[in-house]
């Protein structure tokens, strides 16, 4: 088993238990679905499931690939960082 890297830089994408929170939210929706319909294991694993083909496929593209391409289709989306750009002077909007 690899270990899993623990975040030392503020850049660093958050984590929720040992996945990245972009590969954990596949298995909260599909979890989810399956209480809504009564089919919690099944959904569950197929949400892992989507999950590894998710990593798998993110790994596969350089870093940021994947904001730069909703971007690119109109879908405007930031980093999330938890702490503002330290070099930024104005801050209105």
């Amino acid at each position: 088993m690899k270990p899993i890297p623990t975040p030392h830089l503020i850049d660093e994408p958050q984590r929720f238990l040992l996945w990245s929170f972009d590969e954990a939210m596949p298995i909260i929706i599909f979890f989810l679905l399956g209480y809504m319909i009564q089919q919690v294991i099944i959904c569950t694993a197929v949400g892992i499931v989507f999950s590894k083909l998710f990593r798998k496929y993110k790994d596969s593209r350089p870093e940021g690939y994947l904001i730069h391409l909703l971007n690119w289709h109109g879908i405007g989306v930031d980093r999330g960082y938890s702490v503002g750009n330290p070099f930024r002077r104005d801050f209105h909007s």
